[in-house]
């Protein structure tokens, strides 16, 4: 028999894992175009506060379709303008009820 005797042990292992974090988000932009610039703390595992700007967008694209809808908006307004102009009649009496005055040959 071996006589037994208290000491301090160190053991040393060697494993491999992977770390995964407990949140994910996927973001969506609404808009289209090219990143123009992106916050340096933008990066993977990075922390940033809320309401912090993460990218911009080149704007070129959306202001033209935004000026275009403005100038289709201004056409179907000038055209509804003019319909109910029309639908009025002149001097803005209902059409129907509004009688021209002739004149009567003795008259003339």
């Amino acid at each position: 028999m071996l006589p037994v005797t208290a000491a301090t042990y160190r053991s040393q292992i060697q494993a491999f894992g992977e770390v995964q974090a407990t949140d994910q988000i996927s973001l969506k932009s609404e808009v289209s175009g090219k990143v123009i610039w992106r916050n340096p703390a933008f990066v993977s595992g990075g922390l940033v506060e809320k309401g912090t700007e993460l990218i911009h967008i080149d704007p070129t694209g959306y202001k033209a379709l935004l000026a275009s809808a403005r100038q289709t908006l201004a056409e179907a307004k000038l055209t509804l303008q003019q319909e109910q102009r029309q639908r009025a009649g002149p001097a803005g009496l209902e059409t129907g009820r509004y009688k021209r005055k002739t004149r009567s040959p003795a008259a003339a």
